[in-house]
């Protein structure tokens, strides 16, 4: 599992992704489980996503996958921003990635994780529209908070 954690480091220096990561603040913190063997954090330095064996600050979020499921995503050839967005909405609504929020809205705001969205453009907003995600007070409710 060593090469999945060094795969994503791998990808995190991707142009694509240094812009996905551009809205974080520092500090902002994803832990990420793969096939519940493979346990790492993404941790937003001054310019990328870093990849580390353990976190100062608790995580804003989980993301679990299957090993396969972290295939699919670190082998795609994808470099619109927007288009990596819609898939991985997709793969959340398969029930392939699974995200769990441990931060309230404002926390994840202040964050800059809806910054993330914005930078996906018209074509990933308007994905999440079709999915009901069409406002703040839908991602408030699906949040739960």
């Amino acid at each position: 599992m060593e090469k999945v954690k060094k795969d994503f480091e791998d990808y995190f220096l991707k142009p694509v992704a240094i812009k996905a990561a551009s809205s974080l603040k520092r500090n902002a913190t994803i832990k990420v489980k793969v096939d519940s063997v493979s346990e790492f954090y993404l941790v937003k330095s001054k310019s990328n996503l870093g990849v580390f064996d353990s976190a100062s600050t608790e995580p804003e979020m989980t993301f679990t996958m299957s090993e396969s499921t972290s295939r699919q995503i670190l082998d795609s050839e994808e470099t619109e921003l927007g288009q990596i967005g819609i898939d991985l909405a997709k793969l959340v609504f398969q029930k392939k990635l699974n995200i769990e929020i441990h931060a309230g809205f404002l926390k994840l705001f202040r964050m800059g994780y809806f910054g993330i969205i914005s930078k996906g453009g018209s074509a990933f907003t308007s994905f999440l529209a079709t999915k009901g995600f069409n406002g703040v007070t839908a991602f408030k409710k699906a949040l739960g908070r």
